[in-house]
């Protein structure tokens, strides 16, 4: 069962991707297997990048978890501010 679309409150100033991550996956009620399911990978993965220990190596990897947290990701680069909107189902 598929939980209802929540609005996720904003990236918080200074937050990091992996903060993001928890709080928009506990946001959608979701633990880190299912994520993990949703978007192909293992759940230690997901652990890492919540942890700060690691983070997603691809932009198809960004759009997948924003896909599957049904969310808008806020990511700090070397070129700025860039958010990964889901796409569309």
């Amino acid at each position: 069962m598929t939980p209802p679309a929540l609005t996720p409150p904003r990236a918080h100033v200074g937050e990091t991707f992996g903060a993001q991550l928890r709080r928009l996956r506990l946001a959608r009620r979701l633990t880190q297997d299912e994520l993990a399911e949703r978007i192909g990978t293992g759940r230690n993965r997901v652990s890492g990048w919540e942890n700060d220990v690691d983070a997603p190596a691809t932009h198809a990897l960004l759009e997948r978890v924003a896909c599957a947290l049904e969310s808008p990701i806020v990511i700090a680069t070397a070129h700025g501010i860039t958010t990964i909107t889901p796409l569309p189902r």
